[in-house]
């Protein structure tokens, strides 16, 4: 009896889902998906190695970068791994 007299916490607030905005990144990868492929991927990769960087993620998918590039990058950095190309 005790534990129905308790009120009930209150809910929380909903909070709308943010909408991803659009920035102008200077990026060595294409923006649009249909030109995003394992060539310009690997090229991005041996630019990256050319100036002497190690590539990495950050480097290759610019920070605020829709959430589409960064997973076609990642599945395509699996894909090179797997054909040991990158290791």
């Amino acid at each position: 009896w005790a534990e129905a007299e308790q009120p009930e916490p209150p809910a929380l607030p909903v909070v709308p889902e943010v909408p991803e905005v659009a920035l102008e990144l200077p990026s060595v990868l294409p923006l649009e998906p249909e030109l995003l492929s394992l060539e310009a991927l690997y090229r991005a990769v041996a630019q990256e190695l050319k100036a002497n960087r190690e590539p990495d993620f950050d480097s290759l998918v610019p920070p605020l970068s829709p959430r589409w590039m960064a997973a076609r990058v990642f599945y395509l950095l699996l894909v090179l791994a797997a054909q040991q190309i990158l290791r």
